[in-house]
């Protein structure tokens, strides 16, 4: 599961959750743009990151991402 919020034409905020038992390690590779941080609700920097994540249990973490593309955050939210 995921959430997308465009916080200006150049990040997105995701969430992601991990809906199981166990830790769980996650790599982003992404066309458009890279993992910089994870945040609070608000978009508030908490840690760097780079794209190798692991999540605890049911746990659920926003990621900042740092688009290269300004055409991506323009055709998926409609704005640039």
């Amino acid at each position: 599961m995921f959430f997308l919020q465009k916080i200006n034409p150049n990040h997105i905020l995701a969430r992601f959750c991990n809906f199981s038992d166990t830790d769980e390690t996650v790599e982003f590779k992404t066309s458009f743009g890279r993992v910089t941080a994870e945040t609070d609700l608000l978009g508030n920097e908490l840690n760097a990151l780079t794209d190798t994540i692991t999540f605890k249990p049911w746990e659920i973490k926003t990621i900042k991402i740092n688009c290269f593309l300004w055409i991506f955050s323009y055709i998926w939210f409609g704005t640039a």
